[in-house]
């Protein structure tokens, strides 16, 4: 569970850096340390998850990472939602009002502690003396990877159509008129697919 997530983590902050997100938040330096941390905690996962059935410290230890990977992605999302709407408002004047200055500022202290929490955890893991092993699919850069969380067309998802259909007909049906709203926000805690469902609901003809 803790290494498939990690990989969406790590997929979503590949894209992020690749699109300059980082940059453009003040933040790409924590965005690369976030990186390098996790891909360093990832080639220890498998094995950390062999061993959590025979050992309380390992399972906790794979619980906080967890939960920690899981507050890295709803900052990632805020980011890159953040970055989205100002590209609609198309401003350039609007990336430097006090409340980007402020968001921005926001996000780069979330970042820092965030960085700070995850390199503490992962030094954690030498007590432990786990194997280090080579991670199946490789993260890598790609250029042509559009900034975001991507849903990939191969894949399909299944319970989440009904919500998909009620987000589509507010955006149609009530607030079709209001050419002032570029964005209906999805709220909730870390890990209930609010990005899956977004970008489903994206992607629906």
């Amino acid at each position: 569970m803790a290494e498939a997530f990690v990989q969406v983590v790590l997929e979503k902050l590949s894209s992020l850096i690749e699109g300059e997100i980082g940059l453009i938040m003040s933040v790409d330096e924590e965005m690369n340390k976030l990186f390098s941390t996790l891909t360093t905690v990832q080639s220890v996962l498998e094995d950390a998850e062999m061993k959590q059935l025979e050992s309380r410290a390992i399972q906790n230890w794979l619980l906080k990472l967890n939960d920690l990977t899981y507050e890295i992605d709803d900052i990632l999302d805020e980011c890159a939602t953040e970055v989205s709407i100002s590209k609609h408002k198309n401003s350039k004047l609007s990336r430097y009002s006090l409340k980007k200055i402020l968001f921005r500022r926001k996000i780069g202290r979330r970042m820092k502690q965030v960085t700070e929490k995850l390199d503490a955890v992962a030094a954690e893991r030498a007590k432990f003396h786990l194997r280090e092993m080579a991670v199946e699919r490789p993260i890598k850069f790609d250029a042509t990877r559009e900034t975001g969380s991507v849903l990939n067309e191969s894949r399909h998802i299944y319970g989440r159509e009904e919500d998909a259909r009620k987000i589509v007909d507010i955006l149609v049906n009530q607030v079709n008129d209001n050419e002032e709203i570029f964005v209906l926000p999805v709220v909730g805690v870390g890990g209930l697919g609010k990005t899956t469902l977004a970008q489903l609901v994206y992607n629906d003809p």
